[in-house]
């Protein structure tokens, strides 16, 4: 063996035994250190290309016009209640609008006949910014109520763009160790979607901004015009609407399988074999499925890995440190894990949650299993009162509570008034 050679394998080794359990302070301080290289280097690169510099001017103009050019929400909201453009809004215009556009009854106070401060009858365009501002999030003050205007609801959009994409980075980009984010966040946006448009009677409420940094996340999900009548909407319709975000997500996790892939590449054009494809089970089936898997890949490529992405599939790293090992050309793992995950997996899983969380099936459902455990399980009362019955019935009571938060809310129950 040559010096050299010798010298790689020593190197190689000692790397092996580097780990979060053997070494913790010594694994956290090389891993920053290369993240904070890896940053700065992006950035300094970013910095000096001419697109930045091209896009620096650009920039700087939308914050501009962001900032003191287009309406906050409040000058929107006075922008539609203004219908006679006189500059003021007054108590008969709001009712006006509240009655014919939102089919909404406005009560006043039973001794000024107003909701304006002090009995006021009409307010400029200043001092209603300011009563909006003060009472914001009553029945009568939402931003839910009133179209923010292109530049704003694109503005949200793309807010919420990037909030599901990293979402959905953050879900997959851990080589199997990465953030729940579905699990955590976008099904509960599912139920609550679902959860409205049953109270609602309609989809006609706003399905974003949800991201906690930019926009207003409080007019999601209230409901613009409640349907009189019973009726629910159809499965299409809301899986039209929530495919935009779900598929964004699922972007984001096909975005998250590309650094397994990038180091068993690089790995692969340096002669260097990946020691996960190595490594064997002491289960044979996981043994031969591991086999079946990196055969399919290396014979049918593009299908098998968009296959492979169309389903939940927790060994996908593996999948990409195959193809990259394979020397499979980067657009086409990319091409087939995105096509696979956002295209194929994202609407299933829509489909699948909307018709679990529409109507009670959550609740039938739980009732079932409690049902099936308490034939085979006996919990003392002294742990739970009433025993399996008394955890299941507890948990649809919960259940129950958190559909009815949703539903007062999505209607705007508590009563109109200042």
């Amino acid at each position: 063996m040559q010096p050299m050679e010798r010298v790689e394998e020593l190197l190689e080794q000692e790397r092996e035994k580097i780990s979060l359990i053997r070494m913790p302070l010594r694994t956290l301080k090389l891993s920053s250190l290369f993240c904070a290289k890896s940053i700065t280097r992006e950035i300094v690169a970013w910095v000096k290309s001419t697109v930045f510099i091209a896009l620096v001017p650009l920039i700087i103009l939308a914050v501009g016009i962001s900032l003191f050019w287009i309406d906050a929400p409040a000058g929107r909201a006075f922008k539609f209640l203004d219908s006679d453009g006189d500059g003021y809004v007054s108590i008969t215009e709001i009712k006006t609008y509240y009655a014919n556009v939102l089919k909404k009854k406005l009560d006043t106070d039973s001794k000024t006949g107003s909701i304006f401060p002090r009995g006021s009858s009409r307010l400029d365009k200043a001092a209603f910014g300011s009563w909006w501002v003060e009472g914001y999030g009553d029945t009568i003050r939402q931003n839910a109520f009133f179209n923010q205007g292109a530049w704003r609801e694109v503005e949200y959009i793309l807010a919420d763009a990037v909030w599901w994409l990293g979402l959905g980075i953050l879900s997959s980009v851990g080589l199997g160790t990465g953030m729940h984010s579905g699990l955590l966040f976008l099904f509960p946006y599912i139920y609550r979607f679902c959860a409205a448009a049953d109270s609602c009677g309609n989809t006609n409420f706003w399905v974003y901004p949800v991201n906690p940094v930019y926009g207003p996340r409080d007019r999601a999900f209230v409901c613009i015009t409640p349907q009189q009548t019973v009726s629910s909407p159809s499965v299409l319709a809301r899986v039209l609407l929530l495919l935009p975000a779900c598929v964004i997500w699922g972007a984001g996790t096909a975005i998250g399988e590309i650094p397994p892939y990038i180091l068993s590449y690089a790995a692969a054009q340096q002669g260097k074999r990946n020691s996960e494809l190595e490594q064997t089970s002491k289960y044979d089936i996981l043994n031969a499925m591991k086999v079946w898997m990196l055969d399919k890949i290396q014979r049918h490529g593009f299908i098998a890995v968009l296959l492979l992405a169309a389903w939940p599939n927790m060994a996908f790293d593996l999948c990409g440190m195959a193809c990259g090992q394979f020397l499979m050309p980067f657009w086409t793992f990319f091409g087939a894990t995105l096509i696979g995950k956002a295209l194929c997996k994202v609407p299933m899983q829509v489909i699948f949650f909307v018709q679990l969380f529409s109507g009670d099936k959550v609740e039938r459902i739980i009732h079932r299993i409690g049902d099936v455990v308490a034939t085979v399980v006996v919990v003392p009362s002294w742990i739970a009162p009433g025993g399996v019955q008394g955890i299941t019935n507890k948990t649809v009571e919960a259940i129950g509570r958190a559909r009815q938060s949703i539903a007062q809310r999505a209607r705007g129950e508590e009563g109109m008034g200042g």
